[in-house]
């Protein structure tokens, strides 16, 4: 769990530096990665 925590912080930081060039699609990723943070918690 603490190596997928790390690859969560690293895809958020990621996905913060190219937000302004692709907001549709970093939209859906967002929201996939909030599915597999919920998913890790259950």
């Amino acid at each position: 769990m603490q190596a997928f925590g790390n690859a969560a912080v690293s895809m958020l930081r990621y996905s913060d530096s190219i937000k302004s060039m692709l907001p549709i699609k970093m939209q859906a990723f967002g929201n996939a990665a909030v599915s597999m943070l919920r998913y890790s918690d259950s």
